[in-house]
């Protein structure tokens, strides 16, 4: 896999959180390890620090591709990587992809998505 960290110095403020809420979900669906980097160094994510952003995504890719590898079809464990994306795709389609980025409408979906499951009880 071929990334250049450099282009998310392209992306406004706005753009560069809500491309986070990927990372997010990646740190809640596989890697606690993840999720504590996010908290502990939340300065130096949020500064685009270049080690940081190196290690977020190959963290996301690592976890991406096992969970692919895993479940090629998707029959399965790959459905974990939509976590947020149906209702998230539901208030962008609701909202004509004119309010919400695609990483906050995702956000919006886990944040969702998580209250329904503990309304369950799941």
């Amino acid at each position: 896999m071929l990334s250049d960290p450099a282009v998310l110095d392209t992306l406004s403020d706005r753009e560069y959180r809500a491309g986070l809420y990927e990372v997010i979900k990646y740190a809640i669906i596989a890697s606690p390890r993840l999720f504590e980097l996010l908290l502990e160094r939340r300065d130096s994510v949020l500064a685009r620090d270049p080690v940081i952003v190196d290690e977020l995504i190959s963290e996301c890719v690592r976890i991406k591709a096992e969970v692919v590898t895993a479940d090629e079809k998707e029959m399965g464990v790959r459905k974990i990587l939509n976590f947020g994306h149906t209702i998230g795709h539901a208030l962008e389609a609701e909202t004509r992809y004119q309010c919400l980025l695609h990483g906050e409408a995702v956000a919006f979906g886990m944040r969702a998505a998580t209250f329904l499951a503990r309304a369950r009880g799941d």
